[in-house]
């Protein structure tokens, strides 16, 4: 008996097609920022006279409300607060100073019976490498955003025990530092947060957030 033959019509052979989706920098800024803005706060002060000026940019570093930012004269009469990007604004209580990084802890204190998501920046990984982009956030009142390459690493030794190691102790940056404050954080591409500026440093240079992550775990909270 012949083998009944069904009549099987092959599919023709389908060329693959692909897709190229280019992402430029501008995208990535843009990402980047909107990553972030919920993290970054502005910090004022309210001497015992009542007069209130601008302390400070900040960023939030942890879930329960920890906020770094550049160190100044800390007046145990006077009042901290922090403005968030959705209006929110909070008084703070310092919690932490760090002597090598010229940074300064505040925790925000929130009122009775009212509860507030933090949002805290993400830190970056990795040291940041020459030539690579990095997105600076200042301005007291709004947002002003500066963009350029890291064109210079500053370096020192670290001694521990009979071992010396060298660590990134500053960037040096191209990025224009007209509305770069006391307190910017700087971010890369990814949206990870990369440094601060810190009152020791110049202008177009910041300190990384290494240093400053280091310093907030020895913050007793």
């Amino acid at each position: 008996t012949p083998t009944a033959i069904s009549n099987i019509i092959a599919p023709q052979n389908q060329r693959k097609e692909v897709t190229t989706v280019v992402v430029n920098e501008d995208d990535m800024v843009t990402s980047s920022i909107g990553k972030n803005l919920k993290s970054i706060v502005r910090v004022s002060e309210t001497d015992v006279n009542g007069y209130v000026s601008f302390y400070g940019l900040g960023v939030v570093m942890t879930k329960d409300g920890i906020i770094a930012t550049s160190k100044k004269d800390i007046a145990m009469d006077s009042i901290y607060s922090a403005k968030f990007s959705d209006g929110a604004e909070y008084k703070l209580v310092p919690v932490g100073l760090s002597v090598n990084t010229s940074s300064v802890f505040f925790k925000v204190n929130l009122p009775m019976k009212t509860t507030y998501i933090f949002s805290p920046a993400q830190t970056a990984s990795a040291d940041l490498q020459l030539g690579q982009t990095i997105i600076g956030i200042g301005g007291d009142v709004s947002n002003a955003v500066a963009v350029g390459r890291v064109v210079s690493l500053n370096m020192k030794d670290q001694t521990v025990g009979t071992t010396t190691t060298k660590y990134v102790s500053a960037i040096e940056t191209d990025t224009s530092f007209k509305n770069i404050l006391d307190g910017s954080p700087f971010f890369n591409l990814s949206g990870d947060l990369v440094g601060l500026k810190l009152s020791q440093t110049e202008n177009g240079v910041f300190s990384p957030i290494s240093s400053v992550s280091r310093e907030l775990n020895l913050v007793n909270r």
